[in-house]
């Protein structure tokens, strides 16, 4: 799903395919060297015309020997090969070891994947100098030679994904200068040996998806400096190894599908300048995602959380100051589909501005809490449902009216206020209906004490005596 997962097999596959369309695909302006079959092309394979555009060199073949029962790749220094060939596919056959290839220095393109290789002889492609792409993925193989890939200078793609690996040489990909993509993915590492990757300086995609793979090396990657994609995902790593994704500061993409994480938090994410792109998709025992999660991924473009079946809480700070900083890229995709979330902090994300946000499938508590995302309209995707309260079960937010999204205490509350309001009223009515039945039963008292105001009955009056003079 990079990431509807960050790096997914459609995702390698695309980048693989864009070199063999670099390598292998005529443009339809040319024309072809021979529409008729060489008289040199081996049995049963097809033999296809074809550019070598990155090299810019002459025009020449591409032999395809696909599922034709092969069981060893022929000796070219005894059969004859249309010339030059840029592409050997010796796919889906029943190769089981491979020999050193002689007498074909021009290769750019190599592949020997799907057969049931579980042997190569040391040195074997040593010979093949202008080599860029090879393909040994879905075979038997259990280790490598060390010196394996000894003067393959221009190798940038190699497909070691889908064997029985469990280790890797320290110094196996050391001479691979040029080695942009590398798939291990789909064996069984357990360990990276400190130093694998330090030759490949322009390392830019690297899968270590579904393997056995518990830590990673603090420094593992330091010297990738240009590394952009990273998939992590299928692996045994119970927290997120954050040690060594923090000397990777060129990130661009991660995925870490598919880990028995059970927590994300503050000591999940390091501060990683250049991630767009993060995948959580998948954890089978990941419940919470705690307070300042993501708040060090200041350019997230997109993140995956969809498919935890046990995720019930997302922090309302989980992405913290994330989408506040002016010096933060605005994330613009969410996807929560397929969780067990039933309530969405309002505050954690401006939610109703984002450009996509995927809320299905979620056990959404539809109350007051939720009133809010009622509002956002864009949002209120199809299949968007509740699960409570019992009369809104199974109903889209779409369909239902603001105000039936309430809370028991909002009724509870109201009521308070009025009986509140009641009492002070009617308490202000008691007193004054006893203010004016007192008055009225001292009727008499009241006008006589005003009458006698009036005559100045009942008043004191004081009278300054006159001052005798005498004398003395």
């Amino acid at each position: 799903m990079v990431l509807t997962s960050l790096l997914t097999t459609v995702t390698l596959m695309f980048i693989f395919n864009c070199f063999l369309f670099l390598f292998l695909v005529k443009t339809s302006n040319q024309s072809p060297i021979n529409p008729a079959r060489p008289p040199d092309c081996p049995d049963k394979c097809q033999c296809l015309p074809a550019t070598d555009i990155l090299a810019d060199g002459p025009e020449g073949w591409q032999i395809v020997c696909v599922a034709i029962g092969l069981t060893t790749v022929p000796d070219y220094n005894k059969v004859q090969l249309p010339r030059p060939a840029y592409t050997l596919d010796f796919d889906y056959n029943n190769i089981t070891s491979l020999q050193v290839f002689e007498n074909v220095s021009e290769l750019r393109y190599l592949d020997v994947s799907y057969n049931r290789i579980d042997s190569i002889e040391p040195r074997s492609f040593s010979a093949l100098p202008n080599l860029s792409i090879l393909n040994l993925s879905n075979n038997r193989l259990s280790s490598l030679p060390s010196n394996l890939f000894e003067n393959l200078d221009h190798l940038m793609v190699l497909d070691l994904s889908g064997n029985k690996f469990t280790y890797l040489p320290t110094d196996l990909f050391s001479p691979l200068l040029s080695l942009t993509i590398l798939n291990a993915g789909k064996n069984f590492l357990r360990h990276l040996e400190l130093g694998l990757f330090d030759k490949n300086l322009r390392l830019d995609v690297l899968d270590l998806s579904e393997n056995q793979l518990t830590s990673i090396p603090v420094n593992l990657l330091t010297n990738n400096m240009i590394l952009k994609t990273l998939d992590l995902s299928g692996n045994s790593f119970d927290t997120v190894p954050s040690e060594a994704l923090q000397g990777i500061p060129s990130l661009e993409a991660l995925s870490i599908d598919g880990n028995p994480i059970r927590v994300l938090n503050h000591r999940s994410f390091p501060h990683l300048p250049n991630l767009a792109n993060l995948s959580i998709q998948r954890m089978p025992f990941l419940k919470t995602i705690e307070e300042v999660t993501f708040s060090y991924l200041c350019s997230l473009q997109k993140i995956d959380i969809s498919q935890n079946q046990k995720l019930i809480s997302i922090d309302p700070d989980a992405f913290l100051d994330m989408h506040q900083s002016p010096n933060c890229s605005s994330l613009k995709k969410v996807n929560l589909r397929n969780n067990m979330l039933t309530k969405l902090p309002q505050l954690a994300l401006p939610w109703c501005s984002l450009e996509t946000v995927d809320l299905t499938g979620n056990p959404w508590q539809c109350d007051c809490d939720l009133r809010w995302l009622r509002e956002c309209q864009h949002l209120l995707k199809p299949g968007l449902r509740c699960n409570q309260p019992k009369e809104l079960n199974e109903r889209d937010f779409i369909d239902i009216d603001v105000e039936q999204f309430t809370c028991d205490g909002d009724f509870a509350y109201e009521t308070r206020i009025q009986r509140f309001l009641i009492m002070i009223i009617a308490m202000i009515a008691f007193f004054v209906s006893g203010m004016i039945i007192a008055l009225f039963i001292q009727r008499p008292m009241l006008m006589d004490w005003v009458y006698g105001r009036k005559k100045g009955i009942g008043s004191i009056y004081y009278v300054k005596a006159p001052i005798l003079m005498t004398e003395y």
